[in-house]
C-alpha cells in the first residue's frame, strides 16, 4: 500500500512539473516560425533569402535614404560635373550675336565722294554724251536744251545734292505712239545702259522722300533747280556720275506726269572745282539743317 501511493506521489509531482516548464503556446509559435533558417517572422517585411535576418549596423538604415540615382550632382558641383565658381569669380559672359557694323565716315557731299566713282577709261563722245531713242521726239525746241550756266539737284548717296555747270535737257512723252508705247522701266533701262556703257556708275541710294527734300530746304527749294520731273516720291529718279579727263558729267533719268513723260539732264563741270563746291554745299546744307531745327523748336 505505501509503495502504491509512492507512485502515485511521483507521477503527480512529475506531472507538476512538465507544466511548470511547458513554453506557452504563442510563444511556441513565434519561437519556431523565427528559428528556421531562411524564415522570417509574419510581419517583419524582410524577403527570405536562405539565411538567418542579421541586425543593421548603426546608421545604415538612414544611409539608405541618401543613396542617389546617379542623375542628381554629387554635393559642391553643378549640373555638368562643373565645380561652382569661386568667390569673386567674374560671370562668364553668355554667347551673344555679332554686333552691327559700325556705319561708315561720312565723307564730303553728306556721304558721297565724287573721287570714289573711277574714271572712265572709254573715249567719250561730244557732250551731251547721249543720243535720243529713235523712237521718241523731243518736246523741247532746239533752243530749250542747253543752259549755259545753272544748278541741277542730283541724289548722291543718301541726299539731294545741288551742282552747278553746264546743263543739256530733254524731255520726251513716252506714250505718244500708241502702237509700241514707251514705259517708265524701259526709258530707265535704255539709259541705264547707255551710261553704263561708256564708263558711268548710278550713285542714288535714295529717292524725293519728305526727308530728302526736307533736308535739301524743301521741295520749293528743289524746284527752283530742277529741269527733271517733280522731286516726289512717286517720280522715279536715277541720278550718275560720269569722270574722265578732269571733267565730270553728272546724269539724272527721271520719269513722271501725266501723261507720262520721260527727262533727260546732262551737267558738265570740272572737276578741280568738285572740292570747293562740296564744301559749299556741306555747309549751306548745315546751315538749312539748323534753320529747320530752330523752327521745330
Amino acid at each position: 500500500m505505501t509503495r502504491a501511493w509512492t507512485t502515485v506521489l511521483g507521477c503527480c509531482l512529475s506531472m507538476l512539473l512538465l507544466g511548470a516548464c511547458a513554453p506557452d503556446a504563442s510563444d511556441a509559435g513565434a519561437g519556431a516560425a523565427g528559428d528556421r533558417p531562411g524564415t522570417a517572422a509574419p510581419g517583419s517585411g524582410i524577403a527570405a533569402k536562405g539565411l538567418d535576418a542579421a541586425p543593421l549596423p548603426p546608421g545604415a538604415a538612414a544611409g539608405i535614404a541618401e543613396l542617389t540615382t546617379g542623375d542628381e550632382p554629387a554635393a559642391g558641383r553643378l549640373p555638368g560635373g562643373d565645380a561652382p565658381p569661386a568667390a569673386g569669380t567674374p560671370p562668364v559672359p553668355l554667347p551673344q550675336d555679332d554686333p552691327a557694323p559700325a556705319p561708315a565716315a561720312a565723307t564730303q557731299s553728306g556721304g558721297f565722294d565724287p573721287a570714289d566713282v573711277p574714271e572712265s577709261a572709254v573715249a567719250l563722245p561730244p557732250f551731251p554724251l547721249l543720243e535720243a531713242p529713235a523712237e521718241l521726239q523731243s518736246a523741247y525746241r532746239e533752243t530749250e536744251r542747253d543752259i549755259a550756266g545753272d544748278g541741277q539737284y542730283f541724289l548722291a548717296g543718301e541726299r539731294a545734292l545741288l551742282v552747278e555747270g553746264r546743263i543739256f535737257r530733254d524731255k520726251f512723252h513716252l506714250g505718244q505712239d500708241p502702237e509700241r508705247p514707251w514705259t517708265a522701266q524701259r526709258f530707265h533701262r535704255h539709259y541705264e545702259e547707255a551710261i553704263a556703257a561708256l564708263g558711268g556708275r548710278r550713285i542714288d541710294r535714295v529717292q524725293y522722300t519728305r526727308e530728302v527734300a526736307a533736308a535739301a530746304g524743301g521741295r520749293a527749294t528743289i524746284e527752283k533747280h530742277q529741269h527733271g520731273a517733280v522731286a516726289v516720291p512717286d517720280y522715279r529718279h536715277d541720278s550718275y556720275l560720269l569722270r574722265s579727263g578732269g571733267r565730270e558729267y553728272w546724269i539724272d533719268v527721271s520719269t513722271g506726269a501725266i501723261p507720262l513723260h520721260g527727262y533727260v539732264v546732262v551737267l558738265e563741270r570740272d572737276s578741280a572745282n568738285a572740292a570747293d563746291a562740296a564744301q559749299q554745299d556741306d555747309g549751306a546744307a548745315a546751315e538749312t539743317g539748323a534753320a529747320a531745327a530752330t523752327q521745330a523748336g
